[in-house]
């Protein structure tokens, strides 16, 4: 849901808002996980590894490649802030010293690298107001009305 914020043009600018944290699920190996844990943990991994391709292909620059937003909901509900339909994106990767996290910590900071690569180009969310639109129309009729009475007693002048 976007908030919706009043122009003085008759328009509402849209301003989008997504905030979404995830986590590895790569606590199976080290606990023992119920089945439904175990689905969602592989689920996230599942969304991860398409957010990782998915980055990769938009941090090459459109040179053509698949993006696979459709792979996962993750990269569906990202799609309008990773393409430039957002004004602002920021992505905090989070890592860890601990040695025995070091794939995981290079993994991330792969990721974190890819997603600095992106270019996103800022485009402005308009909606316009159905009154604000008829009472512009309005304007444009009247404006035109008195051009053509303009013209036709110009021309009748002459």
């Amino acid at each position: 849901a976007a908030p919706i914020e009043p122009c003085c043009s008759g328009t509402l600018l849209l301003h989008p808002l997504s905030l979404v944290c995830v986590v590895p699920g790569s606590e199976g190996a080290k606990a023992a996980l119920s089945k439904d844990q175990q689905a969602e943990a592989r689920d996230i991994n599942r969304s991860l590894l398409t957010l990782g391709k998915v980055v990769y292909e938009l941090a090459k620059g459109g040179q053509g490649g698949h993006v696979p937003f459709r792979d996962s909901l993750l990269t569906r509900l990202l799609k309008p802030s990773l393409t430039g339909n957002g004004a602002k994106v920021a992505i905090i990767c989070n890592v860890t010293p601990a040695s025995s996290q070091s794939e995981e910590t290079w993994n991330t900071l792969r990721f974190a690298d890819g997603a600095k690569r992106i270019k996103v180009t800022a485009v402005k969310n308009e909606a316009l107001d159905v009154a604000a639109v008829v009472a512009q129309y309005q304007r444009e009729v009247e404006a035109l009305k008195m051009q053509l009475a303009t013209l036709t007693g110009a021309a009748a002048a002459s």
